[in-house]
């Protein structure tokens, strides 16, 4: 295979495993992968998919192939050895077995690091390679294949995307099935068998191998989904070994919804567990693990199934809602060419529903929950119509406009009360009328625009009395403490 070839292949499992495993920088592993198994074409490579010359160390379990290598252990002096090196079966294989070993402790500083040099000075330091030149050789191949193109994080999801990230990884596992001992765990049929033994104990928790596994199921879907320190906050724990914990830990809901975690209720407990599909009325579908393809609930079954049920002959089974908001990572925004839908969700979303309501458009009875549902599809094609604007349930900019234009209006005419009772509570204004002599009288005219005399003749009430109908007053020519307020209402607002 060609050059690019071999990056785009080694790349896109490189980006796949590294957000599971908290790594941040692909470019210089994949850097790492070019120099150390020589464009894929070492024997050590091509024969046996070890692209990082990985040794079996103390803790390597699985097979294992003994070659020449050399190593510099002295500044510019290269040693000729033979040492046992780890073999794996696929190149996703190796790249994952890659991210397996850096879990050593000494290789935990590199979580979080996105600079390619920082990461790669950094596990040489921890003792990875021995090359003195490591560090630039591959920074080198990093700059010269622009391989920080892989590093950019993918795109935001909103949250129905991450639902569905969640969903697409489940059924990729349907056809699943345990195995007979601890060998071939990630392969789909191969050494099947009934005794538990599954790659989801072996990837979360491996010393409970060979326990039931439904639960351990949903906890590996989200850590593939998300990278295990998302994964616990979603779940609230980490990892579940059992079904009841789960229950125990979020509302239990009556009725689901689409990527929830369904816990099935049997002889005075939760029993089992899965992933909530598809709903349609009273019936759902799910992915569950540690069942089987016969109808009904079957707990501690023999592979990974879909399967389908009605709620209401379920008694007692119950709805666990991992909040998605967590794994939202989608930035809205709102100007010419971006508006905010049906199915959207995060901080902004609650900031539109809070300004709705706060003008009086319901958005249903969760309110400002921050999902752009069919409540908050009504409010908004409710204030498009208030607006006369295009009533297409669609936050873009002119609704926006329209709306920031009102709330703006609301907010300055609450102040202007406020400010109008505090001026008029901490004076008494006196009863104005023809003839009326004084400083209520002076201070009137100046606020009216007329002659100040001190005496409030027949031009000044002509003048109040226009000012009266254009403020929707009854029109007396008379000044009492309506008038008052509606005087320095308008003072205030025409104050700036």
């Amino acid at each position: 295979m060609t050059k690019q070839e071999f990056i785009h292949q080694i790349a896109g499992y490189v980006q796949k495993y590294a957000p599971q495993y908290e790594i941040k920088c692909c470019s210089a592993v994949i850097a790492q992968a070019i120099l150390e198994s020589g464009w894929g074409e070492s024997r050590l490579a091509a024969q046996y998919h070890n692209y990082f010359g990985l040794k079996c160390g103390t803790k390597w379990t699985g097979p294992s192939v003994n070659l020449v290598t050399q190593e510099e252990y002295q500044p510019g002096t290269l040693t000729t050895i033979k040492d046992n090196f780890r073999v794996y079966g696929s190149m996703e294989e190796g790249v994952k077995g890659y991210f397996e070993f850096i879990q050593l402790s000494r290789y935990q500083n590199l979580k979080g690091i996105k600079d390619p040099q920082t990461y790669l000075e950094t596990i040489k330091a921890d003792g990875y390679a021995t090359s003195s030149n490591y560090v630039a050789n591959t920074t080198a191949v990093v700059n010269q294949y622009n391989l920080t193109q892989y590093d950019k994080e993918e795109n935001g999801m909103n949250k129905t995307e991450v639902i569905n990230k969640v969903l697409s990884i489940a059924k990729a596992e349907v056809g699943y099935l345990e195995k007979a001992s601890n060998s071939s765990l990630d392969s789909k049929t191969a050494n099947a068998g009934s005794n538990n033994y599954t790659k989801y104990w072996s990837d979360i928790y491996p010393s409970y191998q060979a326990q039931p596994w439904c639960v351990v199921f949903v906890t590996w879907v989200f850590q593939q989904a998300f990278g295990k320190e998302i994964a616990k906050k979603m779940l609230k724990h980490y990892p579940y070994v059992y079904v009841p914990t789960l229950m125990n830990l979020f509302t239990r809901y009556a009725n689901p919804e689409v990527g929830d975690i369904v816990c099935f209720y049997r002889n005075g407990e939760f029993t089992h567990t899965g992933i909530v599909t598809k709903v349609s009325g009273d019936r759902f579908w799910t992915i569950e693990g540690n069942t089987s393809g016969a109808s009904g609930v079957v707990a501690n079954g023999g592979g990974v199934w879909e399967k389908s049920y009605y709620n209401s002959q379920l008694p007692g089974t119950k709805f666990a809602r991992p909040d998605w908001f967590l794994a939202v990572t989608e930035e809205l925004k709102i100007d010419a060419s971006h508006w905010l839908e049906k199915g959207d969700s995060g901080e902004l979303v609650k900031e539109i529903q809070e300004d709705l309501i706060y003008l009086g458009f319901s958005c249903g009875p969760d309110g400002a929950d921050g999902e752009y549902g069919d409540n908050t599809v009504k409010a908004v094609k409710a204030a498009q119509k208030a607006y006369g604007l295009t009533q297409d349930g669609q936050y873009g900019l002119k609704t926006k406009n329209a709306v920031d234009k009102s709330v703006e209006e609301k907010r300055k005419k609450e102040e202007t009360n406020k400010l109008q009772t505090a001026v008029l509570d901490k004076v008494t204004l006196p009863y104005i009328k023809k003839g009326s002599k004084g400083i209520g009288a002076s201070m009137l005219q100046t606020m009216l625009g007329t002659k100040v005399t001190g005496t409030f003749n027949d031009d000044d009430v002509k003048a109040f009395k226009d000012f009266q109908k254009n403020t929707d007053q009854s029109q007396d020519g008379v000044c009492g403490e309506n008038g008052w307020r509606a005087v320095v209402a308008h003072v205030l607002a025409n104050t700036k």
